[in-house]
């Protein structure tokens, strides 16, 4: 992931590469609400053996996709780095059972500059990547929720939104989701940016 903020506009221009299933979500809460009156996300498109294009690609280089939706019975995902058994059939990338070919995802967020004096009633503005050990039991929607109390809650506390501690947020939802939601079969991985602490 690759952000840059012009201070002349004051946005943020985000470019971001995904390959496997970790997934990435670009939290707007100044965006247009969606039919249920949440913001709109942005998300990644997790790289799945059932996702059909996946599957009509993974066929099409000789391989098959099993009953429990695992390339050739061995990966869950159908893109990744690694796993060089599986890339021998082919040297062109698109052309091999798995491939590491990024989906790319550009987009451009306006940030308050004045954030130094943000209230809690103002829009955060904030991206979470995070493994699917985390997204397996928690909705994005669930990951907002959690980011956004965290954030208000450290702002009721007097700290600016420049002092807000994103590792402490971090460490409540990936606790959250290995005791409280049981993902104890899968590793969880949390990254925390918030737009708001990003420099020109």
């Amino acid at each position: 992931m690759f952000i840059t903020k012009n201070k002349l506009s004051n946005r943020c221009d985000i470019t971001a590469c995904n390959t496997g299933d970790s997934r990435f979500a670009i939290f707007d809460c100044d965006a247009p609400k969606d039919d249920n009156d949440k913001p709109t996300i942005i998300t990644s498109i997790d790289h799945k053996c059932t996702t059909p294009s996946e599957k009509a690609r993974i066929e099409k280089a000789g391989g098959f996709v099993d009953q429990n939706g695992r390339l050739n019975s061995i990966l869950a995902m159908s893109r990744a780095f690694g796993d060089f058994a599986l890339k021998n059939n082919s040297t062109h990338v698109n052309e091999q059972l798995l491939t590491c070919d990024p989906d790319i995802t550009r987009t451009s967020i306006h940030i308050n500059d004045k954030c130094s004096t943000m209230l809690i009633n103002e829009k955060f503005k904030f991206i979470v990547i995070a493994s699917d050990g985390l997204w397996d039991v928690m909705s994005t929607h669930e990951c907002e929720r959690f980011v956004v109390e965290g954030l208000e809650d450290q702002l009721q506390q007097g700290k600016s939104i420049q002092e807000c501690d994103l590792e402490t947020i971090t460490s409540v939802m990936v606790r959250d989701a290995v005791y409280n939601k049981k993902s104890i079969i899968d590793n969880v991985t949390v990254i925390l940016i918030l737009l708001h602490q990003i420099k020109s």
